[in-house]
């Protein structure tokens, strides 16, 4: 199971803006403490101002419009604002369409018109004083009243005229609203959200740079690693940066030209013992047919077990000569166009496959780009591996298609195929399946490793994976010829 990946660059953005989050929430926090900052005063007070505007502009176009009109003035005010206007003179409606006050809007409409006439309403604790004495000590009352169900906002305002006789003296502007917007008047989201927008994205511009040089690097460097673990040692990132990605990026520079000098040595060792013991071999082997030749009955049976195993070892030596020269050959390799077609008869052919079926389907006019003799010895191992493990279950399928980009050519047996987890093994230098290949069935191990070389040498690609519902399907990738 994949793990759900979060990446990089997203939680360095993420935890920036949380970081901004918690910067204001401390400002607030100190203005609240420190001066007594009220968020919901600072609305208010906009609030008061916005309306207290309105309410001079209602006020003018009621004086000048004869009383019948005053209805229609405040549906053309409420169609704008997409909220409603009524107007209250002494606790009578005197404008607007007819409404219900809620209890509570009503006490509040009774004392704001009492206040404007100078005096506060008594009570059994404190008798009647100037209104203004409530607005000197720093508490006036709030703009807007939230009502019940359902929930309805109230925003208050006194019409006042600039000398006209038409609008009563003490009148009142109440708006009804849905929500807490209330058209504008008492919240404005728009400065809100642009001013938070303008700085998440002058954050991000800030930060973005900083942030894609930092996944730039991440990414050079997974790709890297990921181009060392298999096996191509040539490969480089960027390590001109100043600070510990730099020297990240310079360590695997380093330790992909030490494990290209390590791979390479090992591999030119194992190529020049294969070579020193050829004569050996060829001699001990010469040897054991002589004494096959003159021995008696009864020593017969252990110089025949001992030339098998020369003859043994003498296939080892081959193999190891064989990856070796397919390994260091490559830089020297010079790549021509091949027919497909021509190729894999050619390698069936040579292959003498005797008593199993091979099919072959492969598009006309296909060509790669590669080297004869390494694409032989490659679809020649994969053949002699599927005939010793899945001969006996079924036919062997070579298929060749063209992607559009590149040409595949497919090896695929009807065998029982190999453990999911083992799959990538496959190719690893002397590599056996426990189960099917022992001393007496499997090979040296180095069948499929050499295949892998040689495609690669070929600036190719090889992978295994299993069929469903059994079998083993052996896919090599490698590029289209010139021409195609």
């Amino acid at each position: 199971m994949m793990k759900t990946r979060f990446p990089l660059y997203a939680r360095i953005l993420t935890w920036s803006f949380i970081n901004l989050l918690l910067l204001a929430a401390l400002f607030f926090l100190l203005l609240r403490t420190q001066f007594g900052f009220r968020f919901d005063g600072l609305l208010g007070g906009g609030a008061m101002a916005r309306t207290s505007a309105l309410a001079r502009l209602i006020g003018d176009e009621m004086e000048s419009t004869p009383q019948e009109e005053w209805d229609r003035i405040l549906e053309r005010y409420a169609s704008a604002y997409g909220v409603d206007f009524y107007v209250f003179s002494r606790s009578q409606q005197i404008a607007g369409e007819a409404v219900t006050l809620p209890e509570e809007i009503s006490a509040r409409l009774s004392r704001r018109q009492r206040m404007s006439q100078g005096v506060e309403p008594s009570s059994p604790e404190q008798p009647d004083r100037p209104a203004t004495e409530n607005v000197r000590r720093g508490q006036p009352p709030k703009p807007m009243i939230r009502t019940g169900d359902p929930k309805t906002y109230w925003l208050f305002a006194h019409l006042r005229s600039r000398g006209g006789e038409k609008l009563p003296r003490f009148s009142v502007l109440l708006v009804r609203s849905s929500n807490m917007s209330v058209g504008g008047l008492y919240l404005d989201y728009k400065p809100l959200v642009i001013t938070g927008a303008a700085a998440v994205g002058l954050s991000m511009l800030l930060w973005l740079p900083f942030v894609r040089g930092i996944t730039r690097s991440v990414g050079y460097m997974t790709r890297a690693s990921r181009k060392i673990a298999e096996g191509d040692f040539e490969v480089r990132v960027p390590d001109n940066r100043g600070d510990e990605l730099g020297e990240l990026g310079g360590s695997i520079n380093q330790m992909a030209v030490r494990l290209g000098a390590l791979v390479g040595g090992q591999k030119r060792f194992l190529g020049d013992v294969a070579h020193e013991l050829c004569s050996p071999l060829a001699r001990l082997r010469m040897a054991l047919g002589i004494l096959e030749e003159r021995a008696d009955s009864g020593s017969s049976s252990q110089i025949e077990s001992a030339s098998r195993n020369a003859a043994q070892l003498a296939e080892l030596v081959n193999e190891l000569l064989s990856f070796s020269r397919a390994s260091l050959g490559a830089s020297t390799l010079s790549l021509r166009t091949l027919p497909v077609e021509e190729w894999i008869a050619d390698t069936v052919e040579r292959e003498d496959i005797q008593g199993v079926e091979v099919r072959r389907v492969v598009e006309g006019g296909l060509t790669v780009l590669g080297d004869a003799d390494l694409l032989r010895r490659a679809l020649g191992n994969v053949l002699r591996n599927a005939v010793c493990y899945a001969g006996a279950h079924g036919p062997i399928t070579i298929e060749a298609i063209d992607d559009g980009e590149r040409i595949q050519l497919s090896v695929s047996d009807c065998g029982p195929g190999v453990p999911e987890d083992e799959l990538g093994l496959l190719f690893d230098p002397f590599y056996r399946l426990d189960a099917s290949r022992n001393e007496d069935t499997g090979g040296t191990g180095l069948g499929l490793t050499i295949v892998k070389t040689c495609i690669e040498s070929c600036n190719g690609q090889v992978l295994a994976r299993n069929r469903r519902p059994q079998g083993l399907e052996v896919v090599m990738t490698l590029i289209r010829g010139e021409g195609d």
